[in-house]
């Protein structure tokens, strides 16, 4: 049976910039990183960046996401980060 999500891996084109997003931007926690990829703790739920040179430039032609939750009185502050207001 089932018991819940293990992790969710993320395809990116440089595992640099990608790491920086996710860790200064978003505040997950590195666990662990390695040239082509990387493990960050998003709350309780592990995050995997894998660089795929295949990955698009543009949008996706598909509807799909990821939501993180923020508890509400630190929304503002975090969406003000890096200017991504």
């Amino acid at each position: 049976m089932i018991t819940g999500i293990n992790h969710i891996t993320l395809s990116v084109r440089g595992i640099a910039r990608s790491l920086a997003f996710y860790r200064d931007v978003l505040g997950c926690r590195p666990l662990a990183r390695w040239p082509a990829g990387a493990y960050l703790l998003a709350g309780n739920q592990w995050l995997a960046l894998v660089v795929d040179p295949a990955v698009r430039a543009g949008p996706l032609l598909e509807y799909r996401h990821v939501a993180f939750s923020v508890p509400p009185e630190e929304f503002a502050a975090l969406a003000a980060r890096e200017g991504h207001a």
